[in-house]
């Protein structure tokens, strides 16, 4: 199957440039992505820690 897909995308001559282009996407999104967690204050990231640790929505739960 994979080699009937590669012969009918071998003359595609667009496909090296989307290629290109979502390379480029991918490492501009994952360097925002990062930046923003390394901007990111200490008390937000303990906020965020515990957010599953938060509240007693589990116990209210089990009660019923």
């Amino acid at each position: 199957m994979s080699k009937i897909i590669s012969r009918l995308l071998e003359n595609v001559t667009w496909l090296d440039e989307l290629s290109g282009f979502t390379t480029i996407f991918f490492i501009v999104f994952f360097i925002l992505i990062v930046v923003g967690v390394l901007r990111m204050k200490k008390e937000e990231v303990e906020e965020y820690k515990n957010i599953p640790l938060e509240g007693n929505d589990t116990d209210e739960i089990l009660k019923q």
